[in-house]
């Protein structure tokens, strides 16, 4: 086998540049939404406070988890689960159906004010496509049109006609808004669309006539954060505790931007706070560990991580348990933890490439490729665990599949200094 001497050990590689996010997982933190954990993997909203995600889980035992299913089994068993999507999605549009006829049987056309029948008509259609239950409706609005037009953008919004909506909505700023309900709404539809800057101006409008709506501040909070603002979002949520100084998401997401502006110190004390106010803050727990982890703390991380999965067992917990247990060299504790994510959650591909890192560590090359074919396998644009089997199949002299991988990565990111090295290395051979 060649000597490396391009590359680093895996797990001094994890402290300086984390994989990207595999499709589905959190974006960047520069576009983050403030209410996303900053470890970019779970919502602050996914769990509410003292809901349990599943309640009583028990992982399997670890021996079960490599007793895998015939891949013929697991095929019939998609199949029939896609089937029966199909057929609910199919009761469900008969429903939708339904209950557009019975409102078009209803409705009454104005003759004059309003949007007329044929704003109507559009948003009856639109609702065909949605349901009933995402509709936004500004039931207070003083102007018939404008009220027409925001229902009519939140349709857009639904149906993921997002241009459209963000037009309506234009448009319907420009009618006027007069009361605050309405702005309000309008303003949390512009951050949900990532239109921060116009959010912002619209949510001030509503605070100005509502000072002490925690809505109204929460949207114009998180609308800062997702617009780079961290300060100005912080800002936001000391007024939020000042109002309610019970509700553990304010500090929480105030810990987030603090986090973004790299303030861990302050970051680590809103954390903590949430869990002195709800101790079964499973959340606050994991961010707390992920203030340690990023300050190579691996010993107080595992505990908080731990103490999370107590309350409420969780893939992110168990897999940074064992991204920890590997930094310090423990890979059979690190295994075991990655072994319970895959078992929690086995369409995750991070738990497969970070057990791939842990053999890769341990110079086991082999077992290191058929964790991270396993990452691809789940997702094929996941850059490091390419950029790990390029190294891997080179420590083994196989620079034909290295290269493949290495160049899978410059297809996508051409500046990969990595990737272009292990290339290069693989010529020299």
């Amino acid at each position: 086998m060649s000597e490396l001497t391009w590359w680093k050990r895996p797990f001094a590689r994890l402290s300086e540049k984390k994989p990207k996010p595999e499709k589905g997982m959190d974006i960047t933190p520069s576009e983050e939404p403030p209410e996303k954990i900053l470890d970019k993997e779970i919502s602050a909203t996914t769990v509410e406070p003292g809901v349990s995600m599943k309640e009583g889980i028990t992982p399997k035992p670890i021996e079960e988890i490599s007793q895998a299913a015939p891949s013929s089994t697991i095929d019939e068993v998609r199949s029939v689960v896609h089937e029966e999507i199909s057929r609910i999605e199919a009761d469900l549009s008969n429903l939708v159906q339904q209950e557009v006829d019975r409102k078009l049987a209803a409705y009454e056309p104005k003759t004059s004010g309003g949007m007329g029948l044929w704003a109507t008509l559009l948003g009856l259609v639109l609702i065909s496509t949605v349901g009933v239950a995402g509709i936004l409706l500004a039931r207070q609005a003083n102007d018939e049109n404008t009220r027409s037009l925001v229902e009519i953008a939140a349709l857009y919004q639904a149906t993921g006609k997002l241009y459209d909506a963000i037009l309506v909505l234009d448009k319907a700023v420009e009618a006027g808004i007069a009361d605050a309900e309405t702005l309000g709404q309008v303003g949390e539809i512009y951050r949900e669309l990532k239109q921060y800057e116009r959010a912002i101006d619209i949510l001030n409008q509503a605070i100005e006539k509502s000072p002490d709506n925690e809505i109204y501040r929460l949207s114009l909070a998180r609308s800062n954060s997702g617009f780079g603002q961290y300060q100005e979002a912080i800002n936001e949520y000391e007024e939020l505790v000042l109002i309610n100084p019970s509700n553990v998401t304010y500090y929480f997401e105030m810990g987030n931007n603090y986090r973004l502006l790299k303030n861990l110190y302050e970051a680590l004390i809103q954390y903590q706070k949430t869990t002195e106010i709800d101790p079964t803050y499973w959340l606050g727990l994991y961010n707390q560990g992920g203030v340690y982890r990023e300050q190579q703390m691996c010993n107080k991380a595992i505990d908080l991580y731990q103490k999370a999965i107590d309350i409420t067992p969780n893939f992110f917990s168990w897999l940074y348990s064992g991204v920890c247990y590997s930094k310090m060299g423990n890979y059979d504790l690190a295994e075991e933890q990655f072994k319970y994510a895959i078992t929690n959650n086995p369409n995750r591909a991070e738990s497969y490439y970070y057990m791939g890192e842990s053999y890769l560590a341990q110079g086991n090359f082999e077992k290191a490729i058929e964790f991270y074919l396993q990452a691809i396998e789940l997702n094929e644009k996941y850059t490091e665990a390419h950029i790990s089997l390029g190294i891997s199949y080179s420590a083994q002299d196989n620079c034909e599949n290295a290269t493949l991988h290495f160049m899978e990565v410059l297809k996508s990111d051409p500046q990969n200094t990595v990737a272009q090295q292990g290339i290069d290395a693989c010529k020299g051979k």
